[in-house]
């Protein structure tokens, strides 16, 4: 027996958009990447809850060139910021230390 998944059940019961699936996967690891050491599944949906990773993901589609570069920048800079102060709410609690990680990690490369 097998399960299938689709993009609006997942969006309903974790919601997490395809943007927020690739953040999840590009921060906590998985097939395609390692991840950033130590962040986990948890804070990743959290801040792709938070919207990180549509934001993410429409850059990437959109922007090119240094433009890519100077977004990737901030938007590194802010999830830094919700990191410490969770001023979004959908983390636990603020992860200042992760958010060290992430700033030394150079995330997303």
């Amino acid at each position: 027996m097998y399960c299938v998944y689709s993009a609006e059940k997942i969006k309903d019961t974790l919601g997490l958009t395809h943007g927020g699936m690739v953040m999840v996967e590009l921060m906590a690891g998985g097939d395609y990447s390692d991840g950033i050491n130590g962040m986990g599944i948890q804070n990743a949906a959290a801040l792709a809850r938070a919207g990180f990773g549509d934001t993410l993901e429409r850059a990437y589609t959109e922007k090119k060139g240094a433009d890519l570069n100077d977004f990737l920048v901030t938007w590194s800079d802010n999830v830094i910021d919700e990191m410490c102060t969770n001023s979004k709410g959908f983390l636990p609690l603020s992860q200042p230390a992760m958010a060290k990680l992430i700033q030394t990690s150079n995330f997303p490369d």
